[in-house]
């Protein structure tokens, strides 16, 4: 599912002894966040250990990226979802959770 693109700069920085040097352009995940691998790293481990099924509901405590991501990864799972949120959190991000379900 995550298939993060790594682009070679190498050439671009004149790096001349070997090294190769990449980023990983994270900004295109999914929700364009870093925070899409770590939830899904955490969905996939609770399935895998039978922590985590079909009624399960998550929570999460969030100030917006975070709960983003766990929003669209419990819609791409099937998975029920709370997010938590302060009232500092921007509308924006609240509805971009709201349409994750």
């Amino acid at each position: 599912m995550l298939k993060t693109p790594l682009i070679e700069v190498t050439n671009k920085l004149n790096i001349k002894n070997g090294n190769k040097i990449f980023l990983k352009l994270e900004s295109l995940n999914l929700s364009g966040s870093i925070k899409d691998r770590i939830v899904k790293y955490i969905l996939d481990d609770g399935i895998k250990n039978n922590n985590i099924n079909d009624n399960t509901t998550v929570v999460c405590a969030s100030s917006g990226n975070t709960g983003i991501s766990v929003a669209m990864n419990c819609a791409l799972y099937g998975l029920k979802c709370i997010i938590i949120t302060n009232p500092k959190c921007s509308e924006e991000k609240k509805n971009i959770m709201k349409a994750y379900g």
